[in-house]
C-alpha cells in the first residue's frame, strides 16, 4: 500500500544550481541520467567518500487556493537503505534519548516551504536563518514541478549528511582545474575554462563554492554563496577555511585532513577516474563539538572511468590530476593540528582576514525570496539562528 510523504525544500543547500529537496531523512536531487548511472556504477574504493545512494524518488506538487503549495511523494513499504526510521547520516539505530534530539533536530530543519503568487510565480517561505542561495535554486525545481503536473519529476534519494545536526556547519568545495565534461557545447567549455581561469581553480585546483558557518559567539549564520567563492583569491579562501576549521576545532580539522589524505591516496591509484565539476562537502555539528566531521565526494554528473557502461565516453589515462591538486591544497591551506599553539595562531591570525568582509543581514531584508534572481550580496553576509 502506498503512503503520500511529505516533501519540502533542504534548508542546509549552500551551493549548486540544481535546487536540492529532502524526505524522510534524505536529500532528494533532480535526477540527471549520467549521475545515476554513476552512483549505481561506483565502486567500493570511492563509495566510502559518497553520499549513500537510496534509489529513486518521484516528486510531485499541488497547488491549494490559498496559493500554498505541497511537495509529496509516495513510498511503498521501507527504504531499502535502513530497517527503520531515519536517525543518523548513516541510518544507524540509537537510544530514545538521541531519537528524541533527533526529532527537534527535523523539526528545525523542515523549514523551506513554498507558495504561488498572484502572478503564477513560485515563492520560497523561508526563515532567516537559511543560506540566499538555497531558495534561489529550489524555486526553479518547483516550478518545473508544477509544469509537470501529475507526472511529477524524478529525484536521486541520497544520504543527508547533516540530518540530525542541531547547528549544521556545512561548507561546499569545487574540486580540480577543469569544471566541464567531455560532452558539453564549446561555448560553455570556453565558459567553464573562463571560471576556473578567473577563481582559485585554475591554480589551487579549488574553489569556495558556499558555505554556512554558526559561530556560538554571536548565535549567528555566516553564509558564502558561489558568486562570492569565484571572486576570492587564495588569501580570502585560506581565510574562509580558517573560519571554517576553527568552529570544527582541533580534534575534527585532524580527523579532516586525514580523510583527505586517504582520499588523495585513493584517487591516485584510480587510473582513468575524472571528475570533472564534482565537488567535495564537508559539515560538522556545532552544536555537539564531540560528534564527527563529514566528508563526502558529490556531485558526479560529469564523472566518467574506463568501463562505465552506458556512455560512449573518452578514455582518460593515470589519475585525476586536477582532483589532486585541489586536495594537495587543502592540505596546505588547512593548519596542522599536531601542535595546539601553532594550530590555534593559524586559526586566529588567518581568520583575522575575513573580518573586513563580514555585516550583519540588514533588517529590510525579506524573508522571502522569489523566482528572480537573487540580487548580489555582500562577500559574507550572517543572519540570527532560530530559536529552538
Amino acid at each position: 500500500m502506498a503512503v503520500e510523504v511529505a516533501v519540502s525544500g533542504f534548508q542546509h543547500q549552500v551551493g549548486g544550481h540544481f535546487g536540492l529537496l529532502q524526505c524522510e531523512g534524505h536529500v532528494a536531487k533532480p535526477l540527471d541520467a549520467r549521475e545515476l548511472a554513476f552512483y549505481k556504477q561506483m565502486t567500493p574504493r570511492f563509495r566510502k567518500f559518497a553520499p549513500v545512494y537510496c534509489g529513486t524518488l518521484q516528486v510531485r506538487a499541488t497547488a491549494y487556493k490559498n496559493g500554498r503549495l505541497k511537495l509529496w511523494s509516495e513510498k511503498r513499504g521501507a527504504n531499502p537503505c535502513h530497517p527503520g526510521p531515519p536517525t543518523g547520516s548513516r541510518h544507524e539505530k540509537v537510544s530514545p534519548r538521541a531519537r528524541l534530539q533527533q526529532e527537534e533536530a527535523d523539526e528545525d530543519m523542515a523549514a523551506v516551504m513554498f507558495r504561488v503568487n498572484e502572478e503564477g510565480r513560485v515563492e520560497v517561505e523561508t526563515r532567516d536563518d537559511t543560506h540566499h542561495w538555497a531558495p534561489s535554486c529550489q524555486i526553479k525545481v518547483v516550478q518545473r514541478l508544477l509544469l509537470a503536473g501529475s507526472a511529477g519529476s524524478n529525484f536521486i534519494l541520497l544520504e543527508n549528511v547533516v540530518h540530525g545536526m542541531r547547528r549544521p556547519c556545512v561548507l561546499d568545495l569545487k574540486m580540480g582545474t577543469r569544471q566541464h565534461g567531455d560532452d558539453a557545447p564549446l561555448a560553455k567549455q570556453d565558459a567553464q575554462r573562463r571560471k576556473c581561469a578567473e577563481s582559485t581553480s585554475a591554480a589551487l585546483g579549488v574553489r569556495m563554492v558556499g558555505m554556512e558557518l554558526y559561530e556560538e559567539s554571536t548565535s549567528s549564520y555566516q553564509f558564502v554563496d558561489k558568486m562570492q567563492g569565484r571572486r576570492m583569491d587564495e588569501r580570502h579562501l585560506r581565510a574562509c577555511l580558517m573560519r571554517f576549521v576553527k568552529g570544527a576545532g582541533r580534534t575534527r580539522t585532524a580527523a579532516l585532513r586525514a580523510r583527505l589524505a586517504d582520499l588523495k591516496a585513493t584517487l591516485q591509484e584510480a587510473h582513468s577516474y575524472r571528475f570533472f565539476s564534482s565537488s567535495l562537502l564537508i559539515a560538522f555539528d556545532a552544536a555537539k563539538p564531540d560528534s564527527p566531521i563529514q566528508v563526502r565526494m558529490i556531485d558526479f554528473a560529469h564523472s566518467t572511468f574506463d568501463g562505465f557502461e552506458g556512455f560512449n565516453d573518452l578514455v582518460y589515462q593515470g589519475a585525476d590530476d586536477g582532483y589532486m591538486k585541489g586536495v594537495d591544497s587543502l592540505l596546505d591551506l588547512i593548519p596542522t593540528t599536531e601542535d595546539e599553539r601553532i594550530f590555534e595562531a593559524a586559526i586566529t591570525n588567518d581568520a583575522l582576514v575575513i573580518t573586513d568582509l563580514m555585516r550583519p543581514l540588514g533588517a529590510d531584508s525579506s524573508p522571502v525570496v522569489s523566482s528572480r534572481e537573487a540580487s548580489p550580496s555582500p562577500p559574507i553576509v550572517s543572519a540570527p539562528a532560530a530559536t529552538l
